[in-house]
């Protein structure tokens, strides 16, 4: 059984969008995925550290977590 992930892991979430961006762009995609390391694990939500910025998810919205190797270095 894997641990449960921590802040400071490196993760990809897919989880699902919010009623409103589903409504804004109702022909896309219901799911969408964040890669980046986790700076917060609450109750309720977490964050993740993206290229993109921070990305805060609610527990309830996530389909799959999953912990991934270190990033290779940008040249």
């Amino acid at each position: 059984m894997e641990e449960p992930l921590r802040a400071g892991d490196r993760v990809v979430l897919r989880y699902r969008l919010s009623e409103a961006e589903v409504a804004a762009a109702p022909d896309g995609p219901h799911l969408t995925d964040v890669v980046g390391v986790l700076t917060q694990v609450g109750a309720d939500a977490v964050v993740v550290d993206s290229r993109r910025g921070p990305v805060t998810v609610a527990r309830s919205a996530v389909v799959l977590a999953k912990r991934l190797p270190p990033a290779l270095p940008r040249c």
